[in-house]
């Protein structure tokens, strides 16, 4: 935050830091719900996404090992494409909290959800409300790490899972 206060006060020159609000990465299709850290100042930013054009391979693949998704990429016969789209300053202001005051509690919530939908129609993205958490215990599931794995209000079991049939779905869910 004292980073951008200087910046933009005292117009000294840095160079541009960048700021990964989802604080993940996803499958190129969807943007999930930004983090406050680069919107919690309600300081100016200047949003950029990265369009992937990939092969038969895509390689933001979570749920593969490093080495074999590096052995997959590098017997790709068609290049990855990468292209950063650089949007304009986006200045947060009182009219947008304002208007958009029931996307969030506090002002950095709603400048979040205002960057983030303005990014997902900018770039074609979907937006995709699932957490992190809950993307990591899909990974711990897709990886046979865990048994069970809930999404969307539906809970999915390994085929070899040892399910506890006297559990409740809130006892279930606790153990995720």
């Amino acid at each position: 935050m004292e980073r951008q206060r200087e910046i933009e006060d005292s117009g000294r020159s840095y160079n541009p830091i960048c700021i990964f609000p989802e604080g993940t990465t996803t499958g190129g299709k969807h943007l999930l719900k930004f983090k406050r850290g680069a919107f919690q100042s309600m300081r100016a930013i200047q949003p950029c996404f990265v369009k992937l054009n990939w092969g038969v391979v895509n390689p933001a693949f979570d749920v593969i090992d490093l080495i074999d998704i590096l052995v997959l990429l590098f017997s790709n016969i068609f290049p990855t494409i990468a292209t950063l789209h650089i949007m304009p300053v986006f200045v947060p202001n009182q009219w947008m909290l304002d208007t958009h005051q029931d996307k969030g509690t506090f002002d950095w919530e709603i400048y979040a959800w205002c960057v983030r939908d303005t990014m997902a129609k900018t770039g074609g993205f979907e937006k995709c409300e699932q957490t992190i958490r809950d993307k990591l215990n899909y990974e711990k599931f897709m990886m046979s790490v865990k048994d069970s794995c809930t999404y969307n209000g539906k809970t999915y079991y390994a085929p070899d899972a040892k399910i506890d049939t006297s559990l409740n779905e809130d006892q279930k869910e606790s153990l995720l």
